[in-house]
């Protein structure tokens, strides 16, 4: 009786691990990978510029702009970010074109900055001493892209995300090395940012101008932290500190964002000092292919 009940457990106990074995197998093939997706890149030593373009999808002379912002981030690849920011009266959705790029902190940059002629963008915040504004044409980009990228970067900056398909959530840490002293007036912001949006664009330099199948690329889709951000210290920051900062996000179910399109953009100025940018990086949600 006992080498049969030995049998028995035995047969009962190779059975088992079969049969574990086959859940195992199975269930990973009802997966649907990656359930989370991790994307760190390197602390940004260099300088980053950020260019803000102004734009609107009944902008039929914003195309242009589009194109210069897009050529100067290919051209310094790595050291050039554009956002795109929807607003004003030219972003406004209608029958014909119901699909809305606006939102609340694009409506708030674009008021807060004065933005009351379509296309223009900003450089890092500069301001420029011909006009005194912070914004001007596409024709004034290079060169204020080119006297930023020749400045020594005030501090590092990187961005890591991890990314639930499940949860839809974004988990986003953010790293600060100040390489020079800094001050209370320092604020970090964390946007929200989607690529390859097909829609709708007016473009005049077209036969028609209707175009329906416009590529729209950096666009700004939420703040995480305020539209202006949070400060990074209560005090002037020395030579050397480091500041981690730790968000999380989750995307709406309501929204069309596709997470292998969206990216963070984090980035330091100075909101004692025109708002004028010090520092940017981007990171993918999923690694860029």
């Amino acid at each position: 009786m006992k080498r049969n009940k030995y049998k028995v457990e035995n047969q009962y106990g190779i059975l088992s691990i079969i049969c574990f074995a086959l859940i195992v197998l199975f269930s990973c093939d009802m997966i649907d990978p990656p359930y989370k997706e991790e994307n760190y890149v390197p602390i940004e030593s260099n300088q980053v510029v950020l260019i803000e373009e102004y734009t609107g999808f009944t902008c039929g002379n914003c195309p242009p702009a589009a194109e210069e912002a897009h050529r100067l981030k290919d051209r310094d690849s790595g050291n050039v970010i554009v956002l795109t920011v929807h607003a004003g009266t030219y972003a406004e959705p209608s029958e014909k074109h119901p699909y809305d790029f606006r939102t609340i902190v694009a409506a708030e940059l674009n008021d807060f900055f004065k933005i009351n002629k379509y296309p223009v963008g900003m450089v890092n915040r500069v301001v420029d001493p011909e006009s005194g504004r912070q914004n001007f044409s596409r024709s004034n980009w290079e060169k204020y892209v080119n006297a930023e990228l020749k400045k020594e970067a005030r501090l590092g900056l990187r961005v890591g995300t991890q990314y639930n398909a499940t949860t839809k959530r974004i988990d986003i840490e953010v790293n600060v090395e100040y390489f020079t002293k800094g001050t209370k007036d320092h604020f970090l912001a964390v946007y929200v940012v989607e690529d390859s949006i097909v829609q709708y664009q007016l473009d005049y330099r077209k036969t028609p101008s209707d175009i329906y199948n416009y590529v729209h690329n950096y666009v700004l889709r939420d703040e995480v932290n305020g539209t202006f951000g949070e400060s990074l210290s209560n005090s002037d920051i020395n030579t050397g500190e480091r500041f981690t900062k730790n968000y999380s996000y989750v995307i709406a179910e309501d929204k069309d964002w596709r997470p292998r399109h969206i990216w963070i953009l984090a980035y330091v100025h100075d909101k004692g000092n025109s708002y004028q940018i010090l520092q940017s990086a981007q990171a993918f949600l999923y690694p860029k292919q």
